[in-house]
């Protein structure tokens, strides 16, 4: 669970992706972990995630990519399984949205308000790219990988 959360934090982070071991070495669990192509995309989209909120050991991170689609993670901190849920409405999502598991290459539905990760282990985490079926995808004119051209003046807030 540790190895998945660090390579998932990593690509989130849209990190240079570095290994400390031999690679001659590596179990066939570290290659799946650094060969999985759908994790490597999420690092060289150059979106880096953010947090919902770090006040609790379950964690939500999300990156809006721009296309309707969103990176999110959910992250246990704690030291017990627990259920982390990701609420649409705190990434900028309203209306449905589908759920596909990028470790697991699995399309796992579509939720109208969220998902929720039941059970999920100590250090785990989950990788998703969730795609808006509908309703709105909103833009923060802070949000990460927003750029403006022309004249643009902010407006406070």
């Amino acid at each position: 669970d540790e190895r998945r959360t660090a390579m998932s934090l990593w690509a989130m982070s849209s990190a240079p992706l570095y290994i400390g071991n031999d690679m001659t070495n590596l179990d066939s669990y570290g290659i799946e972990l650094l060969t999985n192509e759908e994790v490597i995309a999420v690092d060289q989209a150059g979106k880096p995630a953010h947090p919902v909120s770090t006040a609790t050991d379950q964690q939500v991170w999300y990156a809006n990519n721009g296309d309707g689609t969103y990176t999110v993670g959910l992250f246990n901190l704690g030291s017990s399984s627990a259920t982390v849920t990701v609420n649409w409405n705190d990434i900028g999502l309203t209306g449905p949205a589908s759920v596909r598991d990028l470790w697991s290459h699995t399309e796992l539905g579509s939720f109208d308000t969220g998902y929720s990760s039941v059970d999920l282990p100590s250090h785990g985490s989950r990788l998703f790219k969730v795609t808006a079926g509908g309703g709105t995808s909103l833009v923060n004119d802070d949000d990460t990988g927003i750029s403006y051209t022309g004249s643009w003046q902010r407006n406070g807030g």
